[in-house]
Formats: structure tokens, C-alpha cells, sequence
């Protein structure tokens, strides 16, 4: 199975390098997803930024803190033609739980896969009936 066939969320959410992370977590909460992909003033991919870099920061320095302070900027890819076993080992390996997913040419961005998307898609496969967790 590739990781084209795998339900994503439909739309990729970007915030601002320059964001605050207040900003950042309200859109987290907003769109219902667990990372988002931040950029800089020309779109430029910096990093991405999860709901767990978020509660590495004191609360009371949100206000101070930018997306660009703690978002990774090691950034992970697999072809959206690249098989769920292979993104699997890609995520134990480095000890991450989001890939960003890239189309054929390797030039765009087509998604990120998170870990629950592959345990989603496994249980559906033994279950027999849709679980997605959005």
C-alpha cells in the first residue's frame, strides 16, 4: 500500500515563522491537527512545529516565544509514492511521529502523515469499517 491511499486531513495548515506561539496553538486547536508546517514572509518551508514543541514552553513566555524558536527544522520527506512500511521504519528510526509528504518530483508538498494515520489505516484494514480519527 502507498502512502497516497492513505485519508488525509484534505488541506495543509501553515503558520507564520514569525507567529507567536499563543497564535500557533489556537490554530492547532482550530484546524484539529497535532502540527502544522511554518514559513517564513515568502512561503519558504522553515520547519514544522507539533503540539508537543508547544508544552516544552512556559505558558507565560507564549507571548515572546516564535514559531521559529521551537519548530524543527529537520524535516522529514516520503513520496507520496513511498509504501507505509517505509514510512513506518522512517518514523521509528528518528523517533518522529510526522512526515511531510511529497508528490513524485520531490518539489511539493502534499501532506504530512502522522503516526495515527498509519495506525488508522491498520486497524481499518482489520476492522473492516472507517475509524479515521481527524
Amino acid at each position: 500500500m502507498f502512502i497516497k491511499e492513505i485519508k488525509l486531513h484534505s488541506t495543509l495548515k501553515y503558520v507564520k515563522d514569525t507567529d507567536d506561539i499563543t497564535t500557533v496553538k489556537n490554530e492547532l486547536i482550530n484546524n484539529n491537527v497535532s502540527t502544522q508546517i511554518v514559513v517564513d514572509n515568502a512561503n519558504n518551508i522553515c520547519g514544522i512545529i507539533t503540539d508537543r514543541d508547544i508544552i516544552k514552553v512556559d505558558s507565560s513566555k507564549y507571548s515572546s516565544t516564535k514559531a521559529k524558536d521551537i519548530c524543527t527544522n529537520t524535516l522529514l520527506t516520503i513520496s507520496e509514492y513511498d509504501s507505509i512500511d517505509q514510512a513506518s521504519k522512517l518514523m521509528v528510526n528518528n523517533k518522529c511521529h510526522h512526515l511531510l509528504i511529497v508528490d513524485k518530483t520531490n518539489e511539493k508538498i502534499c501532506g504530512i502523515l502522522s503516526s495515527i494515520d498509519i495506525v488508522n489505516y491498520y486497524s481499518n484494514l482489520h476492522v473492516g469499517i472507517d475509524q479515521t480519527i481527524l
